[in-house]
């Protein structure tokens, strides 16, 4: 069954296994581009060093960035790899330049989709139903655009939690409890180093680092992401609490095709890399379609319907 109680045998038989099925090159490609790309485009600024290059490269850098997350994202669903811990593993290194913990992440996100719209949704925002005008919309990014966005304190409350050894609504097993602890560790630990190496190549670090992670990140998340669950039907399953963004292919590339929303939620188990093929095949069920981020945010930004 979905997780909206609707039958799997709307698909032909055998598509959903086949589309369930692991490939390691996807996987593989998509990781060493994100990370190059971020490589690349920080030698690049570097090299040049001016002002305004700076200022172009820190929204591709949070893009990027938002990519990281999205790879954690395959890493929460076991559709990153094929065995738990290398699965939990490489969840905490995309996490970790996030100074995201990835067991209280995958916690929160498996508790969204459980109770997706929902009072006991974590990632629920009451004022997301539907912003009642412009300036409402606009005081809404103001409070999440930058690290200090409730997720990411919500994240770091229950990593705090776990450091102390403490069970919290997220993190209630020992095992769990010790996983988040040891994560907090780490991420103590990397935190540290950066800031150590911040003190000694400060410009290096703040520019190719700190800005990117601190601002453009966080804001590359709420502008892929805003879409996802606004203005939708909370009452009516997957089908219709989630909505599906349509992009050009460069971006579904970076965002790891998490656009195609709705069928990621009705069917969770689905790899990124066979999102789109899902999406055409049951795109009539699909209750909530935009056409493009830029075009969706100017309407909530004018105050009209999306």
């Amino acid at each position: 069954m979905n997780v909206d109680g609707s039958p799997l045998k709307k698909l032909p038989p055998g598509t959903l296994a086949g589309l369930r099925r692991r490939r390691l090159f996807p996987i593989v490609t998509r990781s060493i581009v994100t990370i190059g790309l971020y490589a690349v485009i920080v030698w690049g600024a570097i090299y040049v060093d001016r002002w305004f290059v700076w200022l172009s490269c820190w929204p591709l850098l949070g893009v990027l960035l938002f990519g990281f997350s999205c790879a954690a994202h395959e890493c929460v669903h076991r559709t990153y790899a094929p065995s738990a811990p290398i699965n939990r593993a490489m969840g905490t290194l995309w996490l970790m330049p996030l100074l995201l913990n990835y067991p209280v992440h995958e916690q929160i996100h498996l508790k969204h989709h459980r109770y997706t719209g929902t009072i006991d949704d974590p990632e629920f925002m009451p004022q997301l139903r539907r912003y009642a005008h412009g300036a409402d919309y606009i005081r809404s990014i103001f409070a999440r655009i930058t690290i200090l966005k409730p997720i990411y304190l919500m994240n770091w409350r229950f990593a705090f939690q776990a450091l102390l050894g403490h069970p919290s609504e997220i993190l209630k097993s020992v095992s769990l409890i010790r996983d988040g602890r040891v994560v907090s560790l780490i991420l103590l630990a990397w935190a540290g180093a950066l800031c150590a190496a911040t003190v000694v190549c400060p410009w290096f670090l703040i520019s190719s680092y700190w800005i990117p992670v601190l601002i453009f990140g966080p804001a590359a998340g709420l502008f892929f992401s805003q879409h996802e669950h606004y203005a939708v039907e909370n009452d009516r399953g997957a089908h219709g609490n989630t909505s599906t963004m349509e992009t050009n292919s460069f971006v579904q590339f970076l965002v790891w095709n998490i656009n195609h929303h709705t069928v990621h939620h009705l069917y969770p188990v689905i790899p990124f890399y066979n999102l789109p093929k899902l999406t055409a095949l049951i795109q009539h069920d699909i209750l909530h379609r935009r056409r493009s981020f830029f075009a969706f945010h100017w309407k909530l930004l004018r105050g009209g319907p999306v």
